[in-house]
């Protein structure tokens, strides 16, 4: 997984965090155009009719409700809010494009307080309007385990989720759009909070807001998106005695209206008390964040000597304001504020459209095969290994900021026209060697032989038949091998189908050596052309 902080971020991740539910659970249904409230009984061939009916009419024991495509307000007889016990799982049947909870703005639309075992589930919804989408709370000496997945949380007058206590919440694959705030938290007990491959934007305030007063709170935010927020991307806050830190990790914070992350210890301390408060930012790209009279991209103010904010391996960029106040800087690319640090970098990051929000560097970016990898396979905000050699020079290092470019170029050799054109895009470095993805099509359904890979000590990889890959409008058999320098793979050679465009259109950029005496083509943009 993603690269972890030393020192003094930490990363908290509770063993209980599951994303399904346990198998062998009793199931129950809820249907809001076939169920019935009076004479359902839950079952697959006589559901309830609404939710929340369906909740208050479970038997003791860890249930799943089932809900079927439909709108479940108040005008089909919801009651709100909606409070499941505790270890229940809400699941549409089929996805949350069609499975709607719609509450007044006047309360939570799903609320549990409570806490300790087993976990709540969300999964497959679109939970829509209340006070707050989710209302989350546990208890004095007990924690609230709740998963979501696949859900998007919209149009609540408060906050989409609101945690509360002491809570151990995973969100995963789920989008919080345009709240009062996107994720509010605030409580005395320890909690944790993880984000992973999410977004949360349009929020009118911030984007995430935590307000923790004591005790012990983890934020993680991991290959997800944080834009156009009328407020902050993050905005945090630590109090006297209390120890509150946030990572963001392989993530994007930008076009947020107030600034990108702004964290705030404790004022007043003067260094007569104990308050923790950190953020890191981890291979991330912050960017176009801030307003003429915001904050800029990273903000770190306060008089606690327990304060600190660090960004590494990242790139913040064009922001309005600094890009940088008081973060701690290493093996970045800064473009204004405070930039000195090992490993620093500042210039155009050049992106493919920054402004356009568009955050993958092109093959001429400055930021390309910076950093040594902590781990031997990390992955990026597309969920794309890396690293990969992106400049194409035999040394495999990550990219600053949190797309890696996945183009292998392989430099020194005249491209042609004709056929048969190829493809071939560096994969991740594991311990049998990189995974190389070879796309190939041919005019006349020729054999294709091998291909020579730099980094093979000249050697012949022979190629295996994959899956089907698409681009575009062309059908090109995907082929896999693994190459190691000085080691040969051998798998037997394969015969390609027509190419039902002609030898005239291949792919632009740089050529590599086959076997045959044909050279290929590499597209570091993956644009197909015609010549």
């Amino acid at each position: 997984m993603s690269a972890k902080f030393s020192g003094l971020l930490g990363w908290i991740l509770p063993a209980v965090l599951v994303l399904a539910p346990a198998r062998g659970m009793d199931d129950f249904y809820a249907d809001a155009v076939q169920g019935d409230d009076v004479s359902g009984d839950g079952s697959t061939g006589n559901p309830w009719r609404t939710i929340s009916h369906s909740v208050q009419s479970l038997p003791a024991g860890t249930h799943r409700i089932l809900i079927a495509p439909g709108v479940y307000d108040l005008g089909q007889g919801e009651t709100f809010p909606i409070e499941p016990p505790l270890g229940t799982t809400l699941e549409s049947t089929d996805g949350q494009e069609v499975t709607r909870i719609v509450g007044p703005l006047d309360r939570p639309v799903i609320r549990q307080v409570g806490g300790d075992n087993p976990r709540t589930v969300l999964s497959g919804l679109t939970i829509e309007g209340g006070s707050d989408g989710i209302w989350a709370e546990g208890g004095v000496s007990s924690f609230l385990g709740m998963t979501i997945t696949n859900t998007t949380i919209t149009a609540s007058s408060r906050a989409c989720v609101y945690s509360k206590q002491a809570v151990a919440i995973l969100a995963k694959n789920t989008t919080i759009r345009g709240g009062g705030i996107g994720w509010l938290h605030d409580g005395y007990t320890s909690g944790d909070v993880q984000i992973y491959e999410s977004r949360i934007l349009d929020s009118f305030s911030d984007g995430i807001r935590v307000d923790h007063r004591g005790s012990a709170f983890n934020l993680t935010l991991v290959r997800s998106v944080i834009e156009n927020n009328g407020g902050f991307g993050l905005w945090q806050q630590g109090h006297d005695q209390a120890s509150t830190s946030a990572s963001i990790d392989n993530s994007t914070v930008s076009f947020n209206a107030a600034g990108g992350v702004r964290s705030v210890s404790y004022v007043g301390c003067g260094g007569t008390c104990a308050p923790w408060t950190s953020v890191g930012v981890n291979k991330s790209t912050i960017y176009g964040n801030g307003s003429a009279t915001g904050y800029g991209g990273l903000e770190r103010v306060g008089d606690s000597p327990f304060h600190f904010g660090v960004i590494t391996k990242s790139i913040a960029w064009g922001n309005i304001g600094l890009d940088n106040t008081n973060f701690n800087p290493s093996f970045s690319n800064i473009g204004t504020g405070h930039k000195s640090g090992g490993g620093m970098i500042s210039g155009d990051p050049r992106f493919v459209d920054g402004p356009g929000g568009d955050f993958r560097l092109q093959p001429t970016s400055p930021c390309i095969d910076r950093l040594v990898p902590s781990l031997p396979t990390d992955y990026d905000l597309e969920g794309e290994p890396r690293p990969t050699d992106g400049n194409g020079d035999g040394d495999f290092k990550s990219d600053m900021g949190a797309d890696e470019l996945h183009a292998f170029v392989a430099p020194g050799v005249p491209p042609i026209t004709g056929a048969p054109f190829y493809f071939i895009a560096g994969g991740p470095v594991t311990d049998r060697g990189q995974l190389i993805t070879v796309l190939l099509s041919h005019d006349d359904g020729g054999d294709t032989g091998g291909i020579r890979l730099p980094g093979s000590g000249g050697r012949t990889v022979d190629l295996a038949p994959g899956p089907l890959f698409q681009i575009g409008l062309m059908l090109l058999p995907a082929l896999q091998t693994t190459l190691r320098a000085g080691r040969v793979t051998q798998t037997p050679p394969v015969t390609l189908p027509p190419n039902p465009f002609g030898p005239e259109i291949h792919y632009a950029g740089v050529a590599f050596d086959v076997v045959n005496g044909q050279y290929g083509h590499i597209s570091p943009t993956r644009t197909l052309i015609q010549q």
